[in-house]
Order: C-alpha cells, then sequence, then structure tokens
C-alpha cells in the first residue's frame, strides 16, 4: 500500500490523503501475461476530507505510465512495472471488462500509447490488442464519470467537466508542448498557450460554442506511428500529433468551433514537394477527409500549421505529394481563354457597328444615351482582357526551377487590376440594372442620368476601396493573401478567396435577384391590366431582364471559379466549367442588349413619324376648315377656296368634304398610335 498527498478540495483545517492498492508482483520473475488480473481493483484511490462541520470525498488519477528504470517497461496504475508486451495485454482485459470503471479505461488508455511505442516488444501475432482510430474514439465518448490529466512523452489524456466559474476558468482543450509535457487549456491560459513557440500540439473550442456541453475529452496523441495506414484508400499520410475531441452528451449535434495547432513530426520544416491538409478521419469510410476544416495556414513565426473545424472527432495535418506542374494547359484553361476572347470580339463587333452606322447614317443612329446599357458590357470585357493578360502572364513567366507559392511583381500588379475590376464590373452591373429598372417602373418622369454618374462613380470607390484593403493586408507576407498557382494564376490563397471573391460576388447575385423579382412582379401586373401591347415598353422590359440576367451569370459564374477551394476533383472540374459556360454567355448579353436597344431606337423613330403625319393631318384640317367659310387664317398661312369642298366624293358619287376626309384619317391615326405620343 502505498500513501501519498493528493490534491482536492477544502479549507485549510481538511486533511486530505490518497491510497493507492496495487499487487506484489516481482517482475523479474513473474510472467504477467500468464497471471490473472482482476481488473475491477486495478487501482483503487480515494481520498477523505473532514473538517469540525462537514466531510466530501473527491476522487483523482495520480498516474503516469512511463516511471520504470527499464525503457523498455511500463508502469501499470498500480504501480507495477511491467514489459510493454504485457502491458498491452492489461490494457486489452481492461478495456473489455465489464468491471471495469472510466476511471480504469482512463488510465488502461494513457498505459496503451507508451506500451504501443515499442514495437519490437508488442505482441504483433495478436491483432485483437492494438486498437484502432474508431475503438480509441468509442473509448473516448464513453468517458462520463471520470476527471483525467494523464501526461506521458507518449499521449496527453483529458477528461473534464465544464466548469463555468470565473475564478478557475473555463476548459477549452488541450496542449502540447515540445518536451511532451501536457496542459489543459482554459480561458485564463489561452492567449499564453497559443503564443508559446514550444507548442507543438493543440486542440482549443470556441468557448461560445459551448452552450450546452457538459463534460470534454482530448486525446493528444504525440507520435500516432501505429496509424499511418488508418487509412489505406488514399495516398494521405499523417504529418503530426493525433487530436481526438468528444462532448457530452454525446448525442450534442450543435457546431462546435475548433482551432487546431500541428507542428510537423520531429518539428521539421514544411517541405515544397508536399501539400499539407487539415483533416479528420472518416469513421465510416475510413478514410482522412477536410470536409467542415478550412485549409491549413502556416504561421511562420511559431513553425507550425493552424487550421479550425466544425465538429469533433480525430484530426490531425495530412500530406500528401504535390501533383507535378507543367506548362500545358489542361481543357478548362483553354475553354475559358476561348470563350473570352469570344466575349471580347462581340463587343468589339458591337461597338464597331454602332459608330459606323453614326457616322454613315446620322437618321439610322443610335443615340449616345440609348447605349448605356452597354456600359456593362464594357467593364466585362476590360475584366476579360486583364484577366487574359494575367493568365498569359502567369503562364509564360511561371519559374520552372522553382516550386515558391509567391507572385512576382508583374502578377501582382496585373492580379490587383483585374480585382479591381471585377469589383467594378459586379457594381456597374448592378447600378445598370438599377437606373433601367428605374426607368422601366418610373416612366414620368423618367430618372435623370446624373444618378447613373452617381452610381457609377460609387462603384468606382467601392472598388478602389476593395482593392486597397486587398493590397494593404498582402503587403503583410504572413497573412498569406496572394499565392501563385503555377501556369495558371496569381490570385487569392484559397483560405482568403471567400472573403476577398466568393463573398462580394455572392451579395451582387443576392440584389440583382432581388431586382430581377420586382421587375418580375411589374411585368406579371402589367400583362394583367394593360389593354394593349406596346412594343418600346417589351423593348425596354427585355433590355432590364437581360442586364440583370447578364449580372446574375457573372456573379454566379464567379462563385464557382475560378479558383474555389475544393479538394474534391469531380466537384471542382463540374464547377470549373460552369464558370466557363456562365463567363462565356458574356458576348451573348452584349449582342442581344445591343439588339433591343436598336429595335427600340427604331420603335422611337417610328413614333416620332407618325406623330409628324398626325400634327400635319391636322394642319390640313384646320385649313380646311377655314377655307370653307372662305377665311384666310394667317396664324396657318393657308386659304383654301371654298369651291374645292365638293373635289371628294364617295363611293355613291355622293359629295365629301376635305375636312371629314382628313379628320377619318387622322381618328385612324390616333386610334392606332395614340400611346406612342406619351414617349
Amino acid at each position: 500500500m502505498l500513501l501519498g498527498d493528493a490534491s482536492g478540495s477544502g479549507d485549510a483545517n481538511a486533511k486530505t490523503t490518497a491510497i493507492m492498492l496495487f499487487y506484489p508482483l516481482d517482475t523479474s520473475t513473474t510472467d504477467f501475461t500468464k497471471i490473472t488480473i482482476n481488473t475491477t481493483l486495478v487501482s483503487t484511490v480515494f481520498s477523505t476530507s473532514s473538517t469540525t462541520e462537514s466531510s466530501t470525498s473527491t476522487l483523482t488519477i495520480l498516474y503516469t505510465p512511463e516511471k520504470c528504470e527499464n525503457a523498455t517497461h511500463a508502469k501499470l496504475p498500480n504501480g507495477t512495472c511491467v514489459s510493454k508486451g504485457s502491458a498491452l495485454t492489461f490494457v486489452h482485459q481492461t478495456l473489455n471488462s465489464p468491471n471495469a470503471t472510466d476511471n480504469d479505461k482512463a488510465e488502461a488508455l494513457a498505459l496503451y500509447f507508451v506500451s504501443i511505442e515499442d514495437s519490437s516488444s508488442s505482441p504483433s501475432s495478436n491483432s485483437t490488442i492494438i486498437l484502432a482510430l474508431t475503438d480509441i474514439e468509442r473509448i473516448l465518448d464513453n468517458l462520463t464519470d471520470v476527471t483525467a490529466n494523464i501526461s506521458s512523452s507518449a499521449s496527453f489524456l483529458v477528461a473534464q467537466p465544464i466548469n463555468r466559474t470565473i475564478e478557475k476558468g473555463i476548459i477549452l482543450g488541450a496542449s502540447v508542448y515540445s518536451q511532451s509535457s501536457g496542459e489543459i487549456v482554459t480561458t485564463l491560459n489561452k492567449g499564453r498557450i497559443i503564443s508559446s513557440s514550444n507548442l507543438t500540439t493543440a486542440a482549443i473550442i470556441d468557448n461560445t460554442t459551448l452552450d450546452g456541453v457538459t463534460s470534454l475529452s482530448v486525446l493528444i496523441i504525440n507520435h500516432p506511428t501505429s496509424f499511418r495506414n488508418a487509412d489505406n484508400t488514399t495516398n494521405k499520410t499523417i504529418a503530426s500529433s493525433l487530436a481526438i475531441l468528444s462532448v457530452q452528451p454525446h448525442h450534442f449535434i450543435k457546431s462546435i468551433n475548433i482551432s487546431l495547432y500541428f507542428q510537423l513530426l520531429n518539428g521539421s520544416r514544411p517541405s515544397d514537394d508536399l501539400d499539407y491538409r487539415c483533416s479528420y478521419f472518416n469513421t465510416t469510410h475510413h478514410t482522412w477527409e477536410e470536409h467542415g476544416c478550412s485549409s491549413a495556414l502556416y504561421n511562420h513565426i511559431y513553425n507550425r500549421y493552424e487550421c479550425y473545424c466544425n465538429h469533433n472527432t480525430s484530426f490531425a495535418l495530412i500530406w500528401t505529394p504535390k501533383i507535378p506542374l507543367t506548362s500545358h494547359l489542361d481543357a478548362q484553361d483553354i475553354a475559358s481563354l476561348v470563350v473570352q476572347f469570344i466575349s471580347i470580339t462581340c463587343f468589339i463587333i458591337v461597338i464597331v457597328h454602332g459608330l459606323v452606322t453614326q457616322l454613315s447614317n446620322r437618321l439610322g443612329s443610335v443615340q449616345a444615351r440609348l447605349l448605356l446599357p452597354l456600359i456593362s458590357a464594357a467593364t466585362t470585357t476590360l475584366l476579360f482582357i486583364f484577366y487574359i493578360a494575367l493568365a498569359l502572364t502567369v503562364y509564360k513567366h511561371t519559374p520552372s526551377s522553382t516550386t515558391t507559392n509567391r507572385c512576382f511583381v508583374s502578377s501582382s500588379v496585373l492580379m490587383f487590376i483585374t480585382y479591381f475590376l471585377l469589383i467594378f464590373m459586379f457594381c456597374v452591373k448592378s447600378s445598370v440594372g438599377y437606373f433601367n429598372y428605374l426607368r422601366f417602373v418610373h416612366l414620368f418622369p423618367e430618372p435623370s442620368h446624373g444618378r447613373l454618374y452617381f452610381l457609377l462613380l460609387l462603384s468606382f470607390v467601392v472598388s478602389a476601396v476593395c482593392t486597397s484593403l486587398a493590397v494593404g493586408l498582402n503587403s503583410n507576407t504572413a497573412l498569406n493573401i496572394t499565392e501563385l498557382y503555377r501556369f495558371r494564376l496569381c490570385w487569392f490563397s484559397r483560405s482568403v478567396n471567400y472573403y476577398f471573391l466568393t463573398i462580394p460576388a455572392c451579395l451582387f447575385v443576392l440584389v440583382n435577384v432581388v431586382m430581377l423579382i420586382v421587375v418580375g412582379s411589374r411585368i406579371v401586373n402589367h400583362a394583367r391590366h394593360a389593354t394593349s401591347h406596346h412594343q418600346s415598353y417589351e423593348r425596354m422590359k427585355r433590355c432590364v431582364l437581360v442586364l440583370m440576367s447578364s449580372s446574375i451569370s457573372q456573379g454566379v459564374g464567379w462563385v464557382f471559379g475560378p479558383l474555389i477551394g475544393i479538394d474534391n476533383k469531380i466537384t471542382a472540374t463540374v464547377f470549373g466549367w460552369i464558370f466557363v459556360i456562365l463567363i462565356g454567355l458574356e458576348g451573348l448579353w452584349s449582342a442581344s442588349i445591343y439588339l433591343i436597344v436598336r429595335l427600340q431606337y427604331l420603335d422611337e423613330q417610328k413614333r416620332v413619324v407618325a406623330a409628324r403625319l398626325v400634327e400635319r393631318a391636322k394642319w390640313f384640317v384646320e385649313c380646311e376648315i377655314y377655307s370653307r367659310e372662305g377665311i384666310e387664317s394667317k396664324e396657318h398661312g393657308c386659304y383654301i377656296p371654298r369651291e374645292v369642298k365638293h373635289r371628294f366624293r364617295d363611293e355613291e358619287n355622293e359629295p365629301v368634304y376635305l375636312e371629314e376626309s382628313y379628320t377619318r384619317h387622322f381618328d385612324k391615326l390616333t386610334d392606332t398610335d395614340d400611346a406612342l405620343l406619351y414617349f
């Protein structure tokens, strides 16, 4: 029997003792595998506290599984040192015993990783002793009635209830330092731990996501060599320590934000030939996957990777060999460049045709104000020109002798110009669409062009601010804002691409979808109450619909590409082709808008001609009325003799007055073209 002090709770008058019972085995003469082990009383630890007013009891675990003089031996919970092979047998019996308590299983789990380190002494012939990741996760999930803090060179196990007192701090996770010593992470020491240069592994839960959690269990395996083949279907390999988290209640389904910190094994530096990813182990498919985890960002200051995940399971930093990059463009790259060239060509043809028509035939030319919808197509054309220039520059000047992922100067300049034009395109398309929506809704009076100019100026300012922010953040190389995608693009890294591209694109798509819904409701309302179809009104309606469709297609296209951070190759390929198709529609939108604008202008010319005919008819009628009475009208400058009033006769040879003929013709004009006079 071993007596010793134990940590407990109580006042200054409390007397606390810890008692450990163990079997007096002589490890030099006894074969541990041949004796019978009573796993229900392997370790009994208790403490008693007595005061003059009350008495309480507290259960603690005082256990270090590797305090043996012989490196090939491990220490049992009862203090006996046995061979590591015998310790594995003990672990197997304890974990499978129905009488073992949660404390027994926690100690056995810590003992397992110390014993499994020496592969030469492990009984490899008995595979039932080796624990898989699924087994370890199941054991950790079932540790509900235990308070454990067991640290060794092989692992660090923490199982604690969530104490929400401010004095002691709320437990958030566990951490391990380079000296293989573990420390519980709380709200009080979190800042100190993550800023330590000796930190090798940490798993920390966001305090705001702990509502409803009653207890937390964290296991960090320092050297997970026995799990290198856990995923035998892919070429992913564990590159760091392994962190396993479990919360109680086990059916807790609320999303949990977990920050993970990993140093490479043995403190080595990252290799340029490998891709490092923050992954979790899928216990169903037995594969390492990245769903629900962010990209692994390398912190140059602390020489570690940092990421976060939104669920609890087994986590590790995984490496895969980088696919050798060649200077050959794939089918998507070629198709993307081709469709952008086509869109640029379509817009140039539209502009040239408009200018030639303006110079050659003034009467049939399109007024400059009617070309305003083409402003959106112009901004997209500029974007495509610089995007192609960026792609070709990176493709031509990417150094083949280096594996660096930093953009060179010319590619960075073109990249930020392209980004400015991208945000400017989103803003301009939304502004022009909104202005034409106002023209469509508010016909009398039409909105002034000053409002459009203000929206365009605001678009320029917003684009400049976004670009300046990106340039400023990129000046700090530790943030890894931009990345060189060799032989493809210089663009935002996948970890920040969502903030700089995906979110703005989604916002502009949302704005245009809302406007499209409003316009659709107006169209339906007009179709229900309109007495006759108005061709010019239909043209304007189509123009608004095409402008908003162009905005939505461009927004959705850039949401899906060109470098969306999806690791699934099939999904990434599908999204890539969606990007190619949607940006390829811009040429069609440009041609459609120009055609609608020209037809709208021709409709206006017809209305002008019709209005002139009506005015001439009125003039002749008024002249005939005055001439019938033989009165000269100086105001109208006409005099028609009274004798001409019987010049016209109908089919029955009855005389028809001149004013009646013109009046009938005037009424015919006003019946068909009356609505046109309002435009």
